[in-house]
């Protein structure tokens, strides 16, 4: 089989978006930035050391974490279904430039040749919408030389065995530039430690640490936690997260609304407030809103500081009554029974 085309959800996984920031222009574009640079056909070792080459691996070694955070969450979410033994996959994605006039690789080859080990499954994420001149063209079987096209389209992954397939580029006659970034896996079956080759693009040998990263079946994680993670990699600000029909942010509005509106009509029980722990501590920015002071019976939340005054019918306290352990399952609980 010449390929395998796998989609995936392009909007979760937008790294066309990402890259288009570094550059600031659109990637189908990218040839606009230039004058007279790069019209000589480019040969092997040259096609990676454009400008554009710089840029990405620049911003690469400086801690891309926005792109790499992605690049994992894509590996766990959509290669590690592929798979049904632990893997070895490339620590970072090599990026790819089809000019118009030019070729982005410098030779029609397979993976092989450049010391890559058998095994090694490659995997294309398109950027840009590409075909014909403008895309990889792959042969059938190895040594059959009848190369055609791949379709490359933003949202379908492209699977193929770069490792024995002969592929390469032709001229691209189109008008824009194809942008692309591919990796490569290794099952881990196949791993062979013994292997010092050396990987011609990113000049590090093909073993676990340097050139791969391990993914770990058994220790899958799930998406929730990847998402966790990418988010706080990203240092992303959670009040402007959404589940799709309200931001955190919009749900903790109505959570201090709804529990203010609960203390102020709560008549049997004392309701307090307080900025200060009952062991003398505060929270910049945040005062504590509780209703009863006995152990086992309290329901307390942090509330942000402009909601003072409109707390002004609670008991103020110098500090919070002694803290009872009670967890978020208590809180539900216990504010259950107070409307029974």
């Amino acid at each position: 089989m010449r390929s395998k085309q796998i989609y995936f959800p392009a909007t979760s996984y937008d790294f066309g978006k990402i890259v288009t920031e570094l550059f600031g222009i659109n990637l189908a574009d990218l040839d606009m930035l230039l004058d007279e640079q790069y019209k000589e056909q480019f040969k092997v070792g040259a096609d990676s050391s454009t400008i554009f080459h710089k840029k990405f691996y620049d911003k690469y070694h400086e801690g891309w974490g926005e792109l790499q955070s992605l690049y994992d969450m894509f590996i766990a979410n959509v290669i590690a279904p592929q798979y049904n033994e632990d893997f070895l996959y490339q620590k970072f994605p090599t990026f790819r430039v089809h000019l118009p006039g030019n070729v982005a690789v410098g030779a029609f080859h397979n993976d092989a040749e450049f010391g890559h080990p058998a095994g090694e499954v490659n995997y294309i994420i398109p950027l840009t919408n590409s075909d014909g001149t403008a895309s990889v063209w792959v042969e059938s079987e190895p040594g059959k030389k009848d190369f055609e096209p791949i379709e490359m389209v933003v949202g379908r992954l492209i699977q193929f065995n770069g490792n024995t397939l002969t592929h390469g580029n032709r001229m691209n006659e189109t008008q824009s530039t194809r942008v692309s970034m591919d990796f490569r896996v290794l099952p881990i079956s196949k791993y062979d430690e013994a292997n010092n080759s050396e990987s011609v693009t990113l000049k590090t040998k093909f073993k676990e640490g340097e050139y791969y990263k391990r993914f770990v079946k058994t220790n899958l994680v799930s998406r929730e936690e990847t998402i966790n993670s990418l988010i706080k990699s990203l240092n992303a600000d959670t009040n402007k997260i959404s589940d799709g029909y309200h931001t955190f942010g919009e749900l903790y509005d109505h959570r201090i609304t709804l529990f203010i509106l609960v203390a102020r009509r709560e008549k049997k029980i004392q309701v307090w407030r307080s900025k200060k722990h009952s062991d003398g501590s505060e929270w910049a920015g945040w005062f504590l809103l509780g209703i009863g002071k006995e152990k086992g019976y309290q329901i307390t939340y942090h509330l942000p500081i402009e909601k003072w005054d409109e707390c002004g019918f609670a008991e103020t306290l110098d500090a919070a009554p002694e803290f009872d352990g009670h967890t978020s399952n208590d809180v539900l609980n216990r504010l259950k029974l107070l409307t029974s």
